[in-house]
């Protein structure tokens, strides 16, 4: 009951609404979605919470993290959906150390990075999903008088999520499209679809992007 982990959860809540996973207010009844489009999905939610850097006491904090239950993606008969997808791997060790390599060759630099909240930035492909959550931790502007009504209150994925099937899918294929429109380019003889080439210019040196 901490308030910080409250907090936590209320903010990763407001992450999905902010970059518009769901639509909190357009809550709508699975009994009813079943019965219009048979090509529909579900798909139950947990959030998990946990204290993460525990044993330092100055950065020690609570992190919400809402996850789909996608080993659990039923159709409208409530048959379990397992799908064929094509998944971009994260780079291997082998491909760091090509990293690595490059940097002491060319006299670079590493650079780390990260996208923040990267599963949940594009764009749900496939049918229609619908996910239900435990409407008691949910924020109190979500709780609608609609959910309050629906049988199985449930509100649309627009965009993916941590644990859906396709979201290391989707989220490979868009990452994959910005870096091409940069000018980077795919690095295939190395057996990996996570390594690109970035050379704006013959006055810079190319730069790996893993």
């Amino acid at each position: 009951e901490s308030a910080d982990a409250q907090r936590a959860i209320f903010d990763e809540y407001q992450q999905l609404e902010n970059l518009q996973v769901v639509k909190p207010t357009e809550v709508e009844d699975w009994e009813e979605i079943r019965k219009k489009d048979p090509k529909a999905r579900l798909v139950r939610g947990a959030m998990l919470i946990v204290q993460k850097n525990i044993e330092d006491e100055i950065r020690r904090k609570w992190k919400g993290r809402f996850v789909a239950l996608g080993d659990k993606l039923r159709d409208v008969t409530g048959r379990i959906i397992r799908e064929k997808l094509k998944h971009f791997a994260p780079s291997s060790m082998a491909a760091f150390r090509l990293g690595f390599f490059w940097e002491l060759v060319t006299g670079g630099i590493s650079i780390k990075g990260d996208t923040p909240g990267a599963h949940l930035i594009p764009w749900l492909s496939g049918p229609a999903t619908y996910m239900e959550f435990d409407e008691e931790t949910l924020p109190a502007h979500w709780r609608t008088e609609k959910s309050k009504k629906c049988r199985r209150p449930v509100r649309r994925a627009w965009k993916s999520c941590y644990g859906l099937q396709r979201a290391q899918t989707d989220w490979g294929r868009h990452c994959r499209k910005i870096l091409l429109s940069k000018g980077c380019e795919p690095i295939y003889d190395y057996g990996e679809e996570s390594i690109f080439l970035y050379s704006p210019s013959k006055e810079r040196l190319p730069t790996l992007v893993i």
